[in-house]
């Protein structure tokens, strides 16, 4: 099977906030902690990834596919 590049799509900012909301629940921390958190995983600024969030900017799609595997993967330790 193989993707189309058309098919490809970034984020909502509501997925980019759910995200952030998921892994801020499981850590158990703030917005502000999350968000700085959420923006050092894909090496940015939180200021960016408030950005993302307010629909501002759009995400990168290699950010969003960054942040996904490293949210999972720190949610699994």
């Amino acid at each position: 099977m193989s993707i189309k590049k058309e098919d490809l799509k970034h984020p909502e900012p509501e997925q980019i906030k759910a995200l952030r909301k998921s892994y801020q629940d499981f850590k158990g921390v703030g917005i502000t902690i999350a968000q700085m958190d959420c923006a050092d995983f894909v090496h940015s600024t939180k200021r960016a990834w408030q950005m993302w969030e307010g629909g501002k900017r759009s995400m990168n799609l290699a950010y969003w596919e960054l942040i996904n595997i490293k949210i999972k993967k720190e949610m699994k330790q």
